[in-house]
Order: structure tokens, then sequence, then C-alpha cells
């Protein structure tokens, strides 16, 4: 994304470094010792003190990481799809079929769900294990 941007070399350093030092000086301690499940709302909630303009922020939230979500998704079936049709896939005729009538690689797409509800299901049974699978692309 910062190839978009006009002048990247200098933008993408400032906007970066406002994000750190606006991080910074938020009162982290204060957060976390409030008992919320939810920091992201009780930060709203603190910047707002209005329960209905926390409700409307959070609204935003929600509707803004719906359309990332979908975003992402639509992203990461068409990688998909484009390594399938170079075939870097097991069953890559079928993951690289795009169905005339829908115009979009649908079967790149189920793959990417049944991978994505895969790792979500592991969660389910440990939180530790899960941990551990997303952690081995990171480096400590």
């Amino acid at each position: 994304m910062s190839e978009e941007l006009k002048d990247a070399s200098l933008q993408l350093p400032k906007a970066m470094m406002w994000a750190i030092l606006g991080n910074g000086v938020m009162d982290l301690d204060a957060l976390l010792s409030d008992g919320s499940q939810y920091p992201i709302i009780q930060v709203l909630f603190n910047a707002t003190s209005s329960y209905a303009g926390t409700i409307i922020l959070g609204s935003i939230l929600l509707v803004l990481l719906f359309f990332s979500t979908v975003t992402t998704v639509a992203s990461a079936s068409r990688q998909t799809w484009a390594f399938s049709r170079d075939c870097g896939f097991p069953f890559s005729e079928w993951i690289r079929y795009v169905p005339p009538a829908w115009e979009i690689p649908l079967n790149a797409l189920l793959v990417c769900l049944g991978v994505s509800l895969i790792l979500s299901a592991i969660n389910f049974g440990s939180s530790t294990a899960l941990g551990a699978v997303l952690s081995v692309s990171t480096r400590r």
C-alpha cells in the first residue's frame, strides 16, 4: 500500500512515527487495570464519556471490520487462484476453475474459507495451540 502514497519515502515514516507517538502517550496501565473484556470499547467510552457515543463509534468499527474482512478474503482468494493457475497447489485444476456465470474464483474462495474455518476451530480446542500455529510466521 505504501507504493500508492505520494512521496512514500517521506510520508510513510512520518505516519509510522505519528502512530508510535500517538500510542505512546496513551495511559495503557489505566486501561488494562480497568478489567474490561473489550479494551477498544473502553477506549471509546473513555474518549466520549457517553454510552451513545460509544455505541455509535463501536458500530462504525464493526462496519469497517466487516468491509476489511471482505477485502482480505477477496485478496486471499485471488492469490490462491493465481497460485493454483501456476499449478502451485494440489488439485490446482479444481481450485483455479472460475464459473462463467459468476466470474469469480469460487473454488479458491471456498479453499480460503475452509482453511480459515479450520484455523478458527483450533481455538475451540486450545488457545495455546492456536497461538503456536499463528506464531509460526513470526520471529522471536
